[in-house]
């Protein structure tokens, strides 16, 4: 249970991770 809710959180740290750098890009082309 601990391993499986750890790893849960891990992924959704990254995914967030992704999100975050993607919205950076966007921003940083549209204020070009």
């Amino acid at each position: 249970m601990g391993i499986a809710s750890l790893s849960m959180v891990m992924s959704q740290s990254k995914a967030q991770e992704l999100a975050g750098i993607s919205v950076m890009k966007m921003v940083m082309d549209t204020g070009k």
